[in-house]
């Protein structure tokens, strides 16, 4: 599995000289940002995690705030020019990883080459969706939502999140809005990643 260059793509806007949380805070100014959220996040920036656990993580607290059924994270290969998970949560979760997507395919392309937040809350009416992956793993997909993650203003993956949890509700402008705040702190947590200790 690819990984990026994280001291080479580190950003440079984080300041040095303070502890992972407070270089977060100071980069990303709080500004609309919900409290809780933001801080579970940037607590994982003191894990020095490596890649798949730091998103799955991540992943977990989006879908208990978000009451998702399931998440994944969809990077850019840089070498092959691809898109390949990251990190999944839910019930196919651990077959996920075996598959690989053209850079422009599916919800997950289009929130990559347009640098947008996208909510859906009925896929069968989309034009967007591409239904191979999970008609292949037999999981339904009913909703999705799905926002940008970017490091020094380039997009290098996207966070989606699959289904409300109870049969009924739908993903919410508000949804959309938490979503996208939370990729940019995603974002973050790639560049303060590129500055472990011994990297």
């Amino acid at each position: 599995m690819a990984e990026f260059d994280f001291e080479a793509l580190a950003d440079d806007r984080v300041p040095s000289g303070l502890g992972p949380l407070e270089q977060a805070q100071r980069a990303l100014g709080w500004s609309g940002l919900r409290h809780d959220v933001v801080m579970s996040l940037f607590r994982l920036a003191t894990e020095w995690l490596e890649e798949e656990p730091l998103l799955t993580n991540a992943l977990h607290i989006l879908e208990d705030h978000l009451r998702a059924e399931a998440g994944s994270v969809i990077m850019l290969d840089r070498h092959h020019g691809d898109l390949y998970f990251a990190a999944a949560t839910g019930p196919v979760s651990g077959d996920l990883k075996s598959f690989r997507l053209d850079r422009t395919e599916g919800i997950a392309g289009w929130c990559m080459e347009t640098g947008k937040v996208i909510r859906i809350n009925d896929v069968a009416a989309e034009g967007r969706w591409h239904s191979q992956v999970s008609r292949e793993l037999g999981f339904d997909v009913r909703q999705i939502i799905a926002a940008p993650i970017k490091l020094r203003n380039r997009v290098i993956g996207c966070v989606e999140l699959i289904n409300k949890q109870h049969a009924g509700d739908e993903f919410l402008p508000d949804d959309e809005a938490l979503l996208l705040d939370a990729a940019e702190c995603v974002g973050i947590l790639f560049a303060l990643r590129g500055r472990r200790p011994g990297q």
